[in-house]
């Protein structure tokens, strides 16, 4: 049963660090700023056309940060995206801390 809350726990921050790194994107676009979403449409990824595809790269950008693999194919483009960048990575730091710790102590 621990674990299951353990894997809630990464699922809902996952969620949420994404919606946060897609929002911080879109909004970038929206005043005309280069942003991780024009990266990797420009990329080989294809292009980020949909609010699903924004958000499965999110998503995956969110995984990869909590989890600390970080693969680099989605990376800040301007200010905003580092400082919610740096944020996401050190909240995410602390879930992925949490639940090792906590995994180890079952």
């Amino acid at each position: 049963m621990e674990l299951a809350k353990f894997a809630a726990i990464l699922l809902v921050m996952s969620h949420w660090f994404a919606c946060i790194w897609a929002l911080v994107g879109m909004h970038g676009q929206e005043i005309g700023a280069p942003t991780w979403i024009d990266d990797i449409s420009n990329k080989a990824h294809g292009p980020v056309s949909t609010s699903w595809s924004t958000y499965g790269a999110a998503m995956h950008f969110a995984i990869m940060t909590i989890t600390s693999i970080g693969y680099g194919d989605i990376t800040p483009q301007n200010m905003g995206e580092y400082v919610a960048c740096a944020l996401i990575q050190l909240f995410g730091g602390g879930v992925w801390a949490y639940v090792i710790g906590s995994a180890c102590g079952l």
